[in-house]
């Protein structure tokens, strides 16, 4: 057998010690996570934002100057939505590989880590 699978093996513990341990690591690194997840919250809420007001605007303009430019609003609306949503599925997968590598070799849990494992993973190093 390999000996680095050997290394990674967890000593046997229940569902309730595994939920515990979840737990702490999310309480012990609540500020981070919320420093993590903030910036994909916050593109996504703009551009909600954007399509909402858009929308209301539309539906209650009768120029159709005006009305154009609230649909080409209202499409930058979801255009922003949307990033923000691709935006949050990228950042979590940083989060995944920070937190692994917490839990596997004890490595801090800190947002650059989180951003820099994403950038490392799309960008190149």
């Amino acid at each position: 057998m390999n000996s680095s699978i050997t290394n990674l093996r967890w000593p046997h513990s229940e569902p309730g010690d595994l939920i515990d341990r979840a737990v702490r690591l999310y309480r012990r690194h609540f500020l981070t996570l919320i420093r993590i997840a903030a910036p994909p919250v916050v593109v996504f809420a703009l551009g909600s934002t954007i399509t909402t007001i858009s929308f209301r605007e539309l539906s209650a303009t009768p120029d159709e100057m005006h009305m154009v430019i609230y649909v080409l609003m209202f499409l930058a609306g979801l255009v922003i939505m949307f990033s923000g949503s691709l935006f949050s599925l990228i950042v979590m997968g940083g989060a995944t590989r920070n937190l692994v590598a917490h839990l596997l070799w004890n490595e801090p849990v800190t947002a650059r880590a989180t951003y820099r494992a994403v950038k490392s993973r799309f960008w190149g190093s």
